[in-house]
């Protein structure tokens, strides 16, 4: 499989539906499942299925079925990237999240097929996906992105992990820079997860060539809702939707310019992922 995936949408579909870090949450999942069907839309997952919700195995299994359907794909996470490395016996750090997926698996009846079948599909996952002038890739873009495949090892790197800074936070985990936005060609759109910045809107940055990376992570591994885009046939986006635990439906929500009186986080009740 090729490091970036310049999709061919079949004809019977009207657009895609670009969605955030799921993290284990299958019901949220789910229901981005159906309004994908319902109206008609690629069903995309930005990266990070699994890790800190109750069925990241549910989540892999899903995911399964919708890439054999013809009806979805998702690019690599860096936490299918971890995943992937510890099951294949490789020295990581074992946090709380991955032990929990790591369990959910062995204590599933059909773990060692799901397990096998997560392994041979995360070697075929590409890093990217474009449509015409939208770009998905989970951590981070750079503008050599676009023209080199396979990717060299330092822009994997950046497509699993955005742009750590040398410097890193009081819980340890490292600084996220954004200056790779002001490589984004005009005209362009990145839709990014790994870092959820808002709960209730998707914020975007607008690069000095005019380019936009819109975050699409609203910290559903952290007890908060899951968010998506959808997408026209071209990759223009049309319309920005979320679904919340507490509530019914689909919820219209807006996309606003990043600052950081917008910024929301929604934290997990108690620490339990390290860096």
């Amino acid at each position: 499989m090729a490091d970036r995936i310049d999709l061919d949408l079949d004809p019977s579909f009207r657009g895609m539906l670009v969605v955030g870090d799921i993290h284990g949450h299958v019901d949220l999942m789910e229901r981005m499942v159906v309004h994908a069907r319902e109206r008609g839309l690629f069903f995309v997952s930005c990266g990070d299925l699994v890790d800190r919700g109750p069925d990241s195995v549910g989540c892999l299994s899903r995911m399964r079925d919708l890439v054999a359907g013809g009806r979805g794909l998702w690019i690599r996470g860096n936490h299918e990237d971890k995943l992937y490395r510890a099951l294949k016996g490789r020295m990581v750090k074992v946090t709380t999240p991955l032990q929990v997926t790591m369990e959910q698996l062995a204590a599933h009846e059909h773990g060692p097929a799901i397990r096998d079948g997560f392994l041979e599909a995360f070697e075929a996952a590409p890093f990217a996906v474009r449509r015409g002038n939208l770009f998905v890739v989970h951590g981070g873009f750079g503008v050599r992105m676009l023209d080199l495949d396979p990717m060299p090892q330092p822009l994997r790197v950046r497509a699993l992990f955005g742009q750590p800074a040398r410097q890193r936070k009081p819980d340890g985990k490292p600084i996220r820079l954004y200056r790779w936005v002001n490589e984004i060609p005009d005209g362009m759109s990145i839709l990014i997860g790994h870092d959820p910045c808002c709960d209730d809107c998707l914020l975007e940055r607008v690069g000095v060539q005019g380019g936009r990376a819109i975050h699409i992570d609203s910290a559903a591994g952290k007890c908060g809702p899951l968010s998506a885009v959808e997408t026209c046939r071209d990759g223009h986006i049309v319309a920005a939707i979320q679904v919340r635990r507490d509530e019914e439906g689909i919820r219209p929500i807006e996309i606003l310019p990043y600052s950081l009186d917008r910024v929301r986080r929604t934290e997990e009740p108690s620490a339990t992922d390290g860096p």
